[in-house]
């Protein structure tokens, strides 16, 4: 790296401390990952698994997500794709912060981090692909982050959205060519939700990954997430099977949306008490 470049990264702000920046959505802190090279193992994890990562500038309201992939962790910077907001391309702004976080078997994993710019990476190679023709893409430098908190994304608990209307969901998988399990939002937390369906025994089983597509009250509107599937129940006398899903990334928006409801029915238990 050229000299004057160090002079340059050296002279901006310090990425400021994770316990300083405001991180939406955390209330029960399960862990920390902590030691670089504990961080890189957290981030080469992410890179193999082709997890989605999330960015978000922490002093912003914006309640939409960058999302981007990790294409290498190095020494002391990792390497992401190009960053895309709801399919369009994001530029990075030099020496401008972020929150990363992703998902991961233990949680969410999330740190702070800071862009150093745009470079050049050579993807990672595949089984039976020679080197000499791997393609080279744009990427972006990011720092690496000194620590990363895990946490289950738990600071709300379950609700009924109570919409006054039913909300409608779908459950599909991009390759099967099978038709969607359609059902009904049961109830939804920070971290997954139940829908109420009437499918056929086999239709849906645990340990599937499917996308859920729906609406949901603003600030979130149109989702289409993939899901991990946790459990199938049959409820009792022929009722709708209830499908357990669990969300592979935090959805923007959601705790507000969870905000709202939770107040909506404290507001039904008061009036409740008082007839």
């Amino acid at each position: 790296m050229p000299a004057w470049l160090n002079k340059v990264i050296n002279s901006l702000p310090a990425i400021p401390k994770i316990s300083g920046i405001p991180l939406p959505g955390i209330s029960e802190i399960r862990g920390l990952v902590d030691g670089r090279e504990s961080v890189r193992r957290a981030l080469r994890d992410a890179q193999r698994d082709r997890v989605k990562i999330e960015l978000q500038v922490p002093s912003s309201s914006r309640k939409f997500a960058i999302i981007t992939n990790i294409e290498q962790v190095r020494k002391d910077d990792l390497a992401v794709s190009q960053p895309m907001i709801e399919g369009e391309s994001f530029p990075l702004a030099f020496g401008e912060h972020f929150i990363l976080s992703f998902p991961s078997p233990d949680g969410y994993h999330t740190g702070a981090t800071r862009c150093l710019g745009r470079m050049k990476v050579t993807v990672d190679a595949q089984e039976g692909v020679d080197q000499e023709f791997l393609p080279t893409i744009s990427a972006y430098r990011l720092a690496l982050p000194e620590s990363l908190f895990v946490d289950e994304r738990r600071g709300f608990p379950r609700v009924r959205l109570n919409l006054g209307k039913l909300v409608p969901m779908q459950l599909y998988s991009y390759d099967s060519g099978e038709e969607p399990v359609v059902g009904e939002l049961f109830d939804i937390s920070m971290s997954g939700a139940r829908i109420h369906a009437r499918i056929a025994p086999g239709d849906v089983t645990a340990g599937e990954a499917l996308f859920l597509k729906g609406k949901l009250p603003p600030p979130v509107g149109e989702i289409d997430e993939l899901v991990d599937i946790t459990r199938v129940d049959l409820e009792a006398r022929g009722e709708p099977y209830t499908i357990g899903i669990t969300f592979r990334r935090r959805i923007v928006g959601l705790d507000e949306v969870i905000r709202v409801a939770q107040g909506v029915q404290a507001q039904r238990d008061v009036k409740r008490k008082s007839a």
